[in-house]
C-alpha cells in the first residue's frame, strides 16, 4: 500500500522492518540460534556471486548481468547467493576476507565492540 506522505509511509516501513527484526532476534534466543546481519551497505546486489566483481547498476535493472564473467541471473537471486556466501563467511569464523576491485566488505559487529580481530568491522545500530 502507497501512502501519499512519504515521511509517513517511511516511518511505517521502518517501524514493520524492525518488528521483524525484533521478532526475528526473539526466534533465534528461543532456539539457541545465531542471527547474522549483513551491513546496511553490503553492496549485494552489486557483486556478481560467480566472479565477485562488482557493478553499480540501477534499481530498474532486473537481471544481473556481469561484465567481467557474463554471469546473468536474476538480480535478487544473485543478491540472495551473495549473502548466503556472507553468511557462510561469517558462521566459518573466517578472518581472510576476499577482496572485490580492492574493496574489502566490511563485517558487521556486535554493539558492545565484539569482534573477529583483523577484520573490518561497521557497528550495527
Amino acid at each position: 500500500m502507497l501512502i501519499k506522505n512519504r515521511h509517513l509511509s517511511k516511518a511505517l516501513s521502518d517501524a514493520a522492518l524492525g518488528t521483524i527484526r525484533q521478532q526475528t532476534e526473539y526466534k533465534c534466543e528461543g532456539y539457541s540460534s545465531q542471527l547474522i546481519l549483513a551491513d546496511r551497505f553490503f553492496p549485494s546486489s552489486q557483486l556478481c556471486s560467480d566472479c565477485g566483481h562488482r557493478q553499480k547498476m540501477p534499481l530498474s535493472v532486473r537481471v544481473f548481468d556481469c561484465e567481467v564473467c557474463n554471469n546473468q541471473k536474476d538480480r535478487d537471486l544473485n543478491a540472495s547467493i551473495n549473502l548466503e556466501h556472507y553468511i557462510a563467511y561469517i558462521a566459518a569464523g573466517s578472518v581472510a576476507l576476499r577482496s572485490v576491485d580492492g574493496v574489502l566488505p566490511t563485517v558487521p559487529c556486535e554493539a558492545d565492540g565484539k569482534h573477529q580481530q583483523g577484520v573490518q568491522c561497521t557497528v550495527l545500530s
